[in-house]
């Protein structure tokens, strides 16, 4: 994909940017991936992150890659795909799919547009993504989100904040030093923890037990009817939590 110096003014840039593309390129076209790669050697990141969010990503392209470890930032204009591990220091940027067979470990935050698909463990300062699967770990010191999907995780999700639009699901715990939020269930094989508020648009269930600080409540069935949520709005674990607010609680044996 071709990217133009009319495609760029059509979005109404700043004038710093406009000059950066003119200086650089000034026969006013550039390949789309060597355009975000030429960004990111400058460490001009904003400029990359404008283009991504105004122009859009390009679905056709494709990055294939054994492993990588990059030493600043990567922004990729389509679908990257790794069949080993990535290790990004800086911020990591994909305008289409993330699919990674190994680990993802990235200093910076993640933004991808569209899935991340992970085979083993995500790590990143945050996490942002459409829906966001992995088959160990996932963990973040911000906010993990997932804007049109599911978050699940084959062990364990950390984070700061953890929001979804629709459900949470890990096989040992979820824990949120703030708040946890889910559109759907939130369902967990161990623990369910937060230091402020959990809510949930269906049921909320844990193996083991489910707990906020003292001040803060539990809301199970937000998102439904008052009938559905006799049935789909319960609090499932093996000991009553503090602070209910909204939903039934069910003993797990």
């Amino acid at each position: 994909m071709k990217i133009t110096l009319e495609m760029i003014e059509a979005k109404n840039p700043c004038e710093e940017g406009l000059a950066w593309f003119n200086k650089n390129y000034p026969g006013g076209e550039v390949d789309y991936q060597e355009l975000l790669n030429t960004i990111a050697e400058d460490n001009e990141l904003h400029y990359g992150t404008w283009l991504l969010d105004n122009i859009g990503a390009d679905m056709q392209a494709e990055i294939k890659l054994h492993s990588a470890n990059i030493s600043g930032d990567l922004l990729i204009a389509g679908n990257l795909t790794c069949i080993d591990s990535l290790n990004v220091d800086g911020y990591l940027y994909v305008g289409g799919t993330l699919n990674v067979a190994g680990s993802i470990d990235v200093k910076g935050e993640i933004t991808v547009k569209r899935q991340i698909l992970v085979g083993a463990d995500i790590a990143g300062e945050g996490i942002t993504a459409e829906g966001i699967t992995a088959g160990g770990y996932i963990q973040t010191w911000r906010e993990l989100n997932a804007t049109k999907g599911d978050i699940q995780s084959g062990k364990s999700i950390i984070a700061n904040n953890i929001e979804s639009y629709h459900s949470i699901i890990a096989t040992d715990n979820i824990s949120a030093a703030y708040s946890i939020y889910a559109g759907g269930a939130i369902k967990a094989g161990k623990a369910i923890t937060a230091g402020m508020n959990i809510r949930a648009g269906e049921y909320i269930e844990a193996g083991d037990y489910i707990n906020t600080s003292n001040d803060y409540n539990i809301f199970a069935g937000v998102s439904l009817s008052t009938e559905a949520r006799k049935t789909y709005g319960y609090i499932a674990s093996k000991s009553k939590p503090r602070n209910i607010a909204s939903g039934v609680w069910i003993e797990r044996k």
